[in-house]
């Protein structure tokens, strides 16, 4: 009923708003991993197969490049910035302009002559980039055959930069090694820091750990190696200039985004047939979709809590609760499939868009609104409880 509600209102609009509509989908890609720049940009319309957004080796591309798929391939020159959100964004040619991507992994073996934000799972640079490197993942490796113009600054798990890096390199996260040589300074906060015979540091590190660093070649470190205890979560807020708590949400919030963009094309990818049920199921069983998820929040806790009571299925029990969290969390992202479904319908876009690049729409669409502080509880709530719902439906329509 909702979405015929919403259908028969934009009909009755003018082209004009259809055509914003279409503007939004086109810049939603690459609006995820960064704020818009002034200047109009071009959505990629190339087709690969298989959902793939690509430039083909040899194929120069004139102006910014904007594109969302399952995967994004620059294989020839853009001369430009390029915007990709995608399961895979590849960069094996040439960008001019700045790389700004998200994706599970993002791999770059050609040069981005400018700089690099990229927001992934595992991110691998094999090539060159000629201005500064911002990476956010859960792994970051930069090849013996990479070079870093200016900064690196990296948020993460792992870290190895065998590379060169001719300025500073600024990271947190669970272990850094450095392998190759660095002209600037290195500031880290890690629990370990490895460096090995082929590391050369031209300024002062300072890294706070636990554990003391790894030197193989102490000759090879040009400054002064200083160590501190870990910081606490204030201590990180000053260390990194910021006043206050509320700095830490857009980080928080960026690794919620990266994990749930993650995990949406884990089930477009992999689970299609279970996606596209429970969108049907959404978007034609809304009241039985309700009743089933209402149901399912109310029978998992209790048949939990009865399990723990009984002592010897406390195992059991715990198991449920775990696999539970992983539920509930999931859920959502059937029902911001949905929304990026309602969305491409409601816009009338002509070309066809694989159901990840409509999740990430509603991916969009949906932390926009779940950051409204009373609108957003209300709205993840219910989220949880279609998705629920239309997961159970999905299920039992295969069986």
């Amino acid at each position: 009923m909702c979405s015929r509600f919403l259908s028969s209102i934009v009909r009755q609009k003018e082209k004009g708003i259809i055509n914003a509509m279409r503007i939004f989908l086109w810049i939603t890609g690459f609006i995820i991993a960064s704020s818009c720049f002034g200047g109009a940009f071009v959505f990629a319309n190339q087709d690969g197969g298989a959902g793939r957004r690509v430039v083909e080796a040899g194929q120069l591309y004139e102006g910014d490049y904007a594109a969302v798929g399952e995967a994004v391939e620059i294989a020839g020159m853009v001369d430009g910035d390029v915007y990709a959100a995608g399961g895979q964004v590849i960069v094996s040619g040439i960008i001019t302009g700045d790389l700004i991507a998200a994706g599970g992994m993002v791999t770059i073996s050609g040069t981005v002559q400018n700089n690099v934000r990229a927001l992934a799972g595992q991110f691998i640079l094999s090539g060159t980039v000629g201005r500064n490197l911002t990476v956010a993942a859960m792994n970051i490796d930069a090849t013996n055959s990479s070079a870093v113009g200016r900064n690196v600054i990296t948020a993460g798990g792992n870290m190895t930069l065998e590379g060169s890096v001719f300025g500073n390199i600024k990271t947190g996260g669970r272990s850094l090694t450095i392998a190759g040589p660095v002209g600037g300074a290195i500031e880290a906060a890690v629990d370990t820091i490895r460096f090995t015979h082929g590391a050369s540091v031209q300024k002062d590190i300072t890294y706070w750990s636990k554990n003391s660093a790894s030197i193989a070649n102490p000759s090879g470190l040009g400054g002064i190696v200083s160590q501190y205890e870990p910081l606490g979560a204030q201590s990180i807020v000053q260390w990194l200039g910021w006043s206050g708590w509320s700095m830490w949400q857009p980080i928080v919030a960026a690794i919620h985004f990266l994990t749930t963009l993650v995990l949406g094309f884990v089930v477009t990818r992999f689970f299609p047939g279970f996606s596209q049920r429970s969108i049907e199921a959404l978007s034609h069983r809304k009241w039985q979709v309700f009743r089933k998820g209402i149901s399912a929040l109310l029978i998992i806790p209790i048949v939990a809590g009865l399990l723990i009571l009984t002592i010897v299925g406390i195992p059991l029990g715990v198991i449920l609760l775990t696999l539970s969290s992983l539920i509930l969390y999931t859920a959502r992202i059937l029902v911001m499939m949905w929304i990026g479904v309602v969305l491409f319908d409601l816009a009338r876009i002509r070309w066809q868009v694989p159901l990840y690049g409509k999740f990430i729409a509603g991916l969009l669409v949906f932390s926009l609104l779940a950051s409204v502080p009373v609108m957003g509880w209300a709205l993840s709530f219910f989220a949880v409880l279609f998705g629920l719902g239309a997961a159970r439906l999905a299920i039992k329509s295969s069986s």
